[in-house]
């Protein structure tokens, strides 16, 4: 991404796909990770900030 992939970029190379690309680089952008003149974060605090993403994910069961 800070290559200036698009998120399709990344879809059709089949690394990634195009809607959690783009939930990635949301975060991305809000961390200030896409800016070229800022060091790449550490894997613990790409992993922290991840793993905090997909807890804030709410699914509810209905039953009948």
């Amino acid at each position: 991404m800070r290559q200036g992939d698009s998120d399709r970029d990344l879809a059709r190379a089949r690394l990634i796909g195009r809607r959690k690309a783009r939930e990635i680089r949301q975060l991305a952008q809000e961390h200030g990770w896409l800016d070229t003149d800022n060091p790449l974060p550490e894997d613990a605090e790409l992993a922290n900030v991840l793993a905090r993403a997909e807890r804030s994910a709410v699914t509810r069961s209905y039953r009948l």
